[in-house]
């Protein structure tokens, strides 16, 4: 679930415009990523900019954990509220080894295009697994 952060700015476009007011702006944008191939050494994939060095998180960290469901991972993008053209996927085993590091081409599609403070948007990749 998206996080939010309780920070107050105040923003005017025009002087003909009243003030915007934007109690939350904080928001974590998640990634959908499919992987294609044989994935049963999979424990985590992650999503990051690609100016970011250290995308793996250790075990146990604070951060979101990714979530695996029938459609995929959805993991969340780092750093938070960053939409990138391209960004780098990591696919992780269980000892926190990393399986498959790809940079990937990517749109996003905001949830709230009309929110002028901004908000959540979400995009897909897919990496294909090397073979076993």
């Amino acid at each position: 679930m998206p996080s939010l952060l309780g920070v107050a700015v105040t923003a005017s476009a025009t002087a003909c415009q009243e003030d915007l007011v934007c109690t939350s702006i904080g928001w974590m944008n998640p990634v959908t990523v499919t992987l294609q191939g044989d994935d049963s050494h999979v424990d985590r994939v992650f999503a990051c900019s690609t100016e970011v060095t250290d995308c793996v998180p250790p075990k146990g960290s604070a951060l979101p954990l990714p979530e695996q469901s029938s459609s995929g991972w959805t993991t969340w993008m780092n750093p938070n509220m960053a939409t990138p053209d391209q960004i780098d996927v990591y696919v992780v085993d269980a000892k926190n080894r990393v399986l498959v590091k790809q940079r990937v081409s990517v749109t996003w599609v905001r949830d709230d295009p009309s929110n002028k403070c901004g908000g959540v948007s979400q995009t897909t990749a897919t990496i294909t697994l090397p073979a076993a």
